[in-house]
């Protein structure tokens, strides 16, 4: 039913009443949430800390509530495995493909695998291709 219009937000809210009715999410005395990380739970290495909003729908982040006197953030970032490794190693051409906004797309075209220069195009009708070349970074770090 994704063709309908508008569609997709009422899932989004579905999903978030669903999970902030059955949420169990362990608040201390002092009122806050510390959610155990497990970053090593996943296959990606992404934490697997069910009981935490850190791992909730997207929309749902937005009920982090931080007292006045202090700055909270959350930062959620694509790619930055990538993004950090470039800024540590001061490496200008991995620097500029990840301001690019496709480190992914830039690394196709420099290694000659793809001459198409549109990247959404590219990451449209290349999953395969792409999904090889997200691991070589990693695997290169």
């Amino acid at each position: 039913m994704y063709h309908v219009p508008g569609i997709e937000g009422l899932h989004a809210l579905r999903d978030s009443l669903g999970f902030i009715v059955k949420a169990k999410i362990p608040i201390g005395r002092d009122g806050r949430n510390r959610p155990s990380l497990f970053p090593f739970g996943t296959a990606t290495g992404r934490n697997a800390h069910a009981k935490s909003l850190y791992n909730a729908h997207a929309g749902l982040r937005s009920f982090m509530v931080f007292p006045p006197d202090i700055i909270g953030l959350y930062a959620d970032w694509r790619t930055q495995e990538v993004g950090v490794a470039a800024v540590l190693s001061e490496d200008p051409a991995l620097l500029d493909a990840y301001r690019g906004g496709d480190v992914y797309h830039t690394l196709a075209i420099d290694s000659g695998l793809t001459p198409d220069s549109d990247r959404k195009r590219w990451t449209n009708n290349n999953p395969e291709v792409r999904a090889r070349i997200e691991a070589l970074p990693l695997w290169i770090n």
